[in-house]
């Protein structure tokens, strides 16, 4: 059989693998799930697999291969956060920004919320230790008037 088109597809993925039996008609995909996905090709169509994760559909008829690699495409689509599926050779994914973590203030509000928090514990680290100074100093006085007396 003379092949004028083909269409090749990719299985990107951990696990993900395909191999074809029955001369190119049956195509037995691993796609994560807990059972073989089988695919029997249309008389028109025969299926190779290159390596394990490349398979190449052939055939005389555009339409029939096309319709039968978008068929063996539809059973796991590429998802848009990893980019893990069937896709086509050429097929690029536009993948999307994954979660953004929680900030409760900007980077710049976080900044000046900082060095407030700093200069707020400075100033109270200053006072508390000026205080304890003094008092230390009219303590030790007391008790030398007083043991000077007794």
């Amino acid at each position: 059989m003379e092949s004028k088109f083909f269409r090749f597809l990719k299985l990107v993925g951990v696990g993900f693998k395909a191999r074809t039996e029955c001369q190119g008609r049956e195509l037995f995909l691993k796609l994560g799930y807990s059972h073989e996905v089988q695919f029997t090709a249309p008389p028109a169509v025969r299926v190779f697999c290159f390596k394990p994760n490349i398979v190449c559909c052939t055939g005389l008829d555009k339409d029939r291969v096309h319709h039968f690699a978008g068929a063996v495409r539809s059973c796991k689509p590429p998802e848009l956060y990893k980019g893990k599926g069937v896709l086509y050779i050429d097929e690029v994914v536009k993948l999307k920004q994954g979660k953004k973590q929680k900030n409760f203030c900007g980077g710049a509000e976080l900044q000046v919320l900082l060095l407030f928090s700093c200069a707020k514990a400075i100033h109270s680290f200053l006072q508390h230790s000026t205080l304890e100074c003094l008092f230390n100093r009219s303590t030790k006085r007391s008790t030398r008037f007083s043991s000077a007396r007794l």
